[in-house]
C-alpha cells in the first residue's frame, strides 16, 4: 500500500467559502456549516495529486486545522468533489455554485475538540473521479463541502494563514493495481 499527502497551497486561490451574497478567497479562515442563516459552502483545491491508474483507494480524508467554533451542536456538511478532469479555482459566489459535483458524497457531522480535525472516508469520491479522469501524470483535485443543517459552525485555518502550515490537507492511502500490456505481433509469411 502506498500513501500520498498534500496541502493547499498557492496564494490562497485554492482555497475559498461562501454563502447567500458573500465570496471570499484571500482569508484567513473557512468556515464550516451554517453562517447567518445560510448554509456554507467551502472548496479546498490540491494541485499535482499523483494516483496511478488502475489504483485501489484504501482509505482517504481532508484534514482541517480547527480555530474555533459557533454552535450548539456539531455541524453537518456533506463532501463532494468536482467533477472534472483538472478543475481550476473558484473565482465567484456564481462559479461556486456552477460548479459540477460527483454523484459520490459523503455526509460528516464535524466534532471537536481536536486540532486537525478529520473527515469521514471520501474513498468513494476518489475512486469516481479515477473511474473518468487519469490522475497518474498529475492533476487537480478539487472537494466542495455544503453545510446542511442549521446547528451552527466551525473556523478552520486557511491557505492564507500565515505560513500555509495549517492549510487544508488531503490523504490518500492506495494499493497499486495490475499493470495491463498490450502486445502487437506481426506476422511475415
Amino acid at each position: 500500500m502506498s500513501e500520498v499527502d498534500y496541502q493547499v497551497e498557492d496564494d490562497g486561490a485554492n482555497d475559498c467559502r461562501w454563502y447567500s451574497s458573500y465570496f471570499g478567497n484571500a482569508i484567513t479562515y473557512l468556515e464550516m456549516g451554517w453562517a447567518s442563516g445560510n448554509a456554507t459552502s467551502v472548496a479546498v483545491r490540491f494541485q499535482d495529486v499523483t494516483i496511478p491508474d488502475g489504483a485501489t483507494i484504501d482509505a482517504a480524508y481532508l484534514q482541517f486545522y480547527y480555530v474555533s467554533n459557533s454552535y450548539k451542536a456539531s455541524p453537518a456538511v456533506t463532501i463532494y468533489g468536482e467533477d472534472d478532469e483538472d478543475p481550476s479555482v473558484i473565482e465567484s459566489l456564481t462559479d461556486g455554485a456552477a460548479r459540477v459535483k460527483t454523484t459520490a458524497s459523503v455526509s460528516w457531522v464535524i466534532s471537536y475538540p481536536g486540532t486537525w480535525l478529520e473527515s469521514s472516508d471520501i474513498s468513494d469520491i476518489i475512486t469516481e473521479l479515477m473511474e473518468s479522469y487519469s490522475y497518474a501524470a498529475g492533476a487537480a483535485m478539487q472537494f466542495i463541502i455544503i453545510g446542511t443543517s442549521g446547528t451552527g459552525n466551525v473556523y478552520v485555518r486557511s491557505y492564507d494563514y500565515t505560513g500555509n502550515v495549517l492549510g487544508a490537507k488531503l490523504h490518500i492511502e492506495y494499493t497499486s493495481g495490475g499493470v495491463a500490456y498490450s502486445v502487437m505481433r506481426t506476422i511475415v509469411l
